[in-house]
């Protein structure tokens, strides 16, 4: 029988700002209420109606992103009221946000509003590519070396207890539909971080992650279902399979980068747990979201969105 107690590299795992990132942000309700910042909403009545999410689990996940520092809640009028802004730490998610709407807006374009964001310094819609901070070219996986250790491994023992998700039956989300569900499913998450890294068979999945057998299974297939992989046998007696990304899963991977950077700029590490990630230019990647038309850095104040009909 396996100890109830995390290993000494699931305790590592879990002090990294890469698992902190994931254990965050992965979480359909926190990316929904995040989604209603973005696009205006500061009191609760307007994340109630934004979201469609049941009260309590607003109410929950408003206080668990106050806590992370994402948030801040404050009185208006005559303190009977509350509103809740972002944080610095909440605001350097925006570049992640963008990347999510254009994966939606690629793979799920007749879903929700039609939504545009312009970028003020050009004055043309933004469109985000994810850069090299060092060199300045576009980032794609062919082109990344990845280290890291812990950083990248978490075993299921030891985790924080997931958030309850009782109250997802929301009605009214605006701009992120798959990609909330796919980023807000935690599991979810890690697989396709550890595919998005080389691994690609069953038991691979399983010792580097750590995952209960019967969650793997059952994401692996939901994967396979949702068209972001593909499955092939590779082995006949016994029957083995492996599991390969398909274009609709690769083009996450400048969120999955973003989240991970996001992770280390803003919760601290051990010495040496930092996740290392090395671009073909030979420096360590430090993934950059920029404008398309003019290349400068894509962020909340020089971005306006509209939504329509035009």
């Amino acid at each position: 029988m396996s100890s109830p107690h995390p290993t000494a590299q699931q305790e590592a795992a879990l002090k990294t700002g890469v698992w902190k990132a994931f254990d965050v942000v992965c979480d359909t309700a926190i990316l929904l209420i995040l989604e209603a910042c973005w696009l205006g909403s500061r009191r609760f009545v307007d994340f109630e109606r934004s979201t469609g999410l049941q009260k309590a689990l607003i109410s929950d996940r408003l206080k668990y992103l106050v806590q992370e520092g994402l948030l801040a809640k404050r009185p208006v009028g005559n303190g009977k009221h509350q509103e809740y802004i972002l944080e610095e730490r909440g605001l350097a998610l925006f570049p992640t946000a963008l990347l999510m709407l254009a994966w939606e807006q690629k793979w799920n374009a007749s879903e929700g509003p039609e939504v545009k964001v312009f970028h003020t310094g050009c004055d043309h819609e933004l469109i985000p590519e994810l850069h090299c901070k060092a060199c300045g070219d576009t980032v794609a996986a062919k082109d990344l070396a990845f280290e890291g250790g812990n950083a990248f491994m978490l075993g299921q023992k030891g985790f924080v207890k997931r958030r309850r998700q009782a109250g997802l039956n929301r009605t009214n989300t605006k701009i992120f539909h798959e990609v909330a569900e796919i980023i807000g499913d935690r599991w979810m998450a890690l697989i396709l971080r550890m595919a998005l890294i080389g691994i690609s068979r069953y038991d691979d999945f399983l010792l580097s992650t750590g995952i209960a057998t019967n969650i793997l299974a059952d994401r692996l297939a939901r994967a396979v279902d949702t068209g972001l992989m593909q499955r092939s046998r590779y082995q006949d007696n016994p029957p083995r399979y492996e599991y390969q990304l398909s274009e609709k899963a690769r083009d996450l991977l400048s969120v999955v980068l973003t989240l991970i950077q996001w992770g280390q700029d803003w919760y601290e590490a051990n010495p040496g747990e930092h996740a290392v990630i090395t671009h073909s230019c030979g420096k360590t990647l430090h993934p950059v979201v920029v404008c398309q038309h003019c290349g400068d850095p894509a962020c909340r104040d020089t971005s306006r969105l509209l939504m329509g009909p035009y």
